[in-house]
């Protein structure tokens, strides 16, 4: 019943036939403060030849850029911040092993921050729940096969190119592996592979290297639990986001996280596994500054945590991503507000601070030596 109204609500917010589109449009100001030039610099660039003019409606107004439009200005201005090619992309992981978290939230609005930033980004569910291939118009049920190679598929060994798996997403300059419940038996067949075959652990990440020459950051959003398919997210990763809410539980459970994680991946870097990470830092979300019990965790977490092992700007608590998620779209995929304008400029604040810091990073990491276990 439940898969039935997934699916209906699908059919008529995924226009046409199922299919999400990216229907998001930026006036010349907000192209070009998104290309980093002025809007004069446009202009010149159409009266000089080399840039074609912005074609106009029935009343002579300049029409407004697609996504892709932007990223054709930021190539003709030479402003697109892809990676150097001698530097490998960031890999990055949303984990926890508590759910409730907003990792899928999380790890989907990242990824289009990222994208309409300008960068290539990959985005693999490994998350069997699918939350975040919903948000990207993906809705397969437990009674429908995928179309084509899925990454199930790939990590229990029956086929051998990963990149089979990889599909379009509606939103441009992002790529994505969609998860499908069939991961849920990829965790027991992995506990299976792996006693005969410890490298069966490393197939997402060869996998993920096979592919990664076209990105500049994959994306991964891994299950709520810290088993055999959330090992090979980890070890597939180069960079680690652990996202916590502003309570005593989830801090307790994220505390716990981190030691599991540290003796986790020290055994196995014993065992001749090579796992590394740029940086691994713990996200504070869903904050709401009015509740005392929230600004108490924070503070004793910036007490306790230094900059870089805690992101310092909070996701905070905002009824946009919930009124978007009713319409299975994220906030970057709305053109105005289905709240208020005031709550949406709110919500985009604080996920462009946010993620502004994680791009920080990620440029940091094309510099700079790893961390390893």
């Amino acid at each position: 019943m439940l898969a039935r109204t997934i699916d209906n609500l699908a059919t008529s917010v995924f226009a046409p036939d199922g299919a999400k589109t990216f229907d998001r449009t930026f006036a010349v100001g907000k192209a070009a403060d998104m290309v980093g030039v002025t809007t004069q610099s446009i202009y010149r660039k159409e009266q000089e030849g080399e840039l074609a003019p912005q074609e106009r409606t029935s009343t002579n107004r300049r029409m407004p850029y697609s996504l892709d439009q932007v990223n054709h200005l930021r190539g003709i201005f030479k402003t697109l911040p892809h990676r150097d090619p001698s530097s490998e992309p960031v890999v990055l992981s949303w984990s926890s092993f508590k759910g409730g978290c907003g990792k899928s939230t999380l790890s989907v609005h990242c990824a289009q921050y990222l994208a309409l930033r300008g960068y290539r980004v990959l985005f693999i569910d490994c998350d069997p729940q699918a939350s975040a291939s919903m948000l990207f118009g993906y809705t397969s049920t437990s009674s429908e096969q995928p179309s084509g190679p899925s990454l199930a598929d790939y990590l229990e060994g029956d086929i051998d190119d990963f990149q089979q798996t990889i599909q379009r997403s509606h939103f441009p300059g992002i790529d994505i592996v969609p998860a499908d419940l069939f991961l849920t038996n990829t965790e027991y067949q992995l506990a299976h592979d792996v006693r005969d075959d410890p490298d069966a652990l490393l197939r997402l990440s060869t996998g993920v290297r096979s592919a990664w020459r076209d990105y500049d950051v994959v994306v991964l959003d891994p299950p709520p639990a810290l088993g055999f398919l959330s090992i090979s997210v980890l070890a597939a990763a180069n960079a680690l986001l652990i996202p916590m809410r502003p309570s005593l539980i989830d801090f307790a459970s994220t505390h716990k996280f981190l030691q599991m994680l540290h003796s986790n991946m020290s055994s196995l870097a014993s065992a001749s596994y090579d796992f590394h990470h740029h940086f691994a830092s713990i996200v504070i979300n869903g904050y709401d500054e009015q509740k005392g019990a929230h600004v108490e965790i924070a503070h004793t977490c910036e007490e306790m945590f230094t900059p870089s092992q805690l992101v310092p700007h909070f996701m905070r608590d905002s009824a946009e991503i919930e009124n978007a998620g009713k319409e299975l779209k994220s906030v970057f995929d709305l053109q105005g507000p289905v709240t208020s304008y005031e709550t949406h400029r709110r919500c985009i604040s604080y996920m462009n601070r946010l993620f502004r810091e994680v791009e920080r990073r990620i440029q940091n990491t094309w510099q700079a030596r790893s961390t390893r276990y």
